[in-house]
Formats: structure tokens, C-alpha cells, sequence
């Protein structure tokens, strides 16, 4: 009841009934936002953050193949020496 009537008259009129009470009110706040996500969409942080690690991953990639590239190349007793 504190939701509805936060006052306590102990009423409430059908403006401020319909504006506590409405479809999706679960799902969303007073003015239309979201309140839940789907836990099958990531969130706009997760996103950045696996974005952010791709690039890492790639430079890690990168820096190991400059790795393997020069340990192929070189001859029998340098090649531990990197």
C-alpha cells in the first residue's frame, strides 16, 4: 500500500491509481525505462569490456607469432634466447 497511496490518506483517485498501476510496470520504472535486462543480452558494460579484451588478445596474438616467426627462423642454439 505505501507504493500506492505513499501519503497514507488511505485512497487514492484513479489518476494516481493509474499512474502507479499500468502494463509492464514490472519491467519498467515511472517513466519507461527499463528496469530489467534480459539475461540473454549482455549489458553495454559487458560489451565494452570483452571489447576491450579481443584487442588485448589480439596484441597478445600478435606478439606471439613475432614469437614463433623468429624462433623459426633462427638457427638451433639461439632459438631459446628470446
Amino acid at each position: 500500500m505505501k507504493y500506492l497511496d505513499p501519503e497514507n490518506k488511505g485512497y487514492v483517485n484513479f489518476r494516481e491509481f493509474s499512474y502507479k498501476i499500468r502494463p509492464n510496470m514490472t519491467q519498467e520504472d515511472e517513466f519507461g525505462g527499463s528496469t530489467v535486462l534480459p539475461y540473454i543480452t549482455p549489458s553495454k558494460n559487458f560489451n565494452q569490456k570483452e571489447t576491450l579484451k579481443v584487442k588485448e588478445y589480439s596484441l597478445q596474438i600478435h606478439n606471439d607469432e613475432k614469437k614463433l616467426r623468429a624462433w623459426g627462423n633462427c638457427k638451433l642454439l639461439n632459438c631459446f634466447s628470446y
